[in-house]
């Protein structure tokens, strides 16, 4: 024999609707902090690594990383479709860094520095307003700056 639940319809439709809300601010406080925005103003960046701890750096458009020789054994860095992961395997001082827009040819400066004490930090954001100005066309054909090679 079957026991009819007495349900109210109203408060069923407000818990269907909640359930969604509910599930997303619970994985909203897991999620990674919002990044860091710095414009780039035509100084160096100055980003101090945490060893062990991969920093995520993502610039206006696609770009290459010349790494000076110094760092190559020391840092990891891989680039993909503009964003930047840096992951520090051992402390180093401070190091320039160079890195081009691959589509503007634009160069910014990072002076990299790496330490074992620290806590993970979030990301960091370049915003350029060169390359956000409307109605500026690029030159097309004009050679692409070459990186040092070190």
């Amino acid at each position: 024999m079957r026991t009819k639940l007495k349900t109210n319809p109203l408060a069923l439709c407000a818990l269907l609707c909640l359930a969604p809300v509910i599930a997303w601010a619970n994985t909203a406080d897991g999620e990674a902090p919002v990044p860091e925005r710095i414009t780039w103003q035509k100084t160096p960046i100055e980003l101090a690594l945490t060893v062990g701890a991969e920093k995520r750096v993502d610039f206006p458009g696609p770009v290459k990383v010349g790494v000076p020789a110094a760092l190559q054994s020391v840092l990891r860095v891989q680039s993909v479709a503009g964003t930047v992961y840096l992951l520090a395997h051992q402390p180093f001082v401070a190091t320039r860094v160079m890195v081009r827009a691959v589509d503007s040819g634009a160069i910014y400066l990072l002076d990299l520095s790496a330490d074992n004490e620290g806590e993970a930090q979030a990301a960091i954001q370049i915003l350029d307003p060169e390359t956000q100005r409307p109605g500026i066309a690029k030159e097309e054909g004009a050679p692409l700056p070459a990186l040092p090679v070190y």
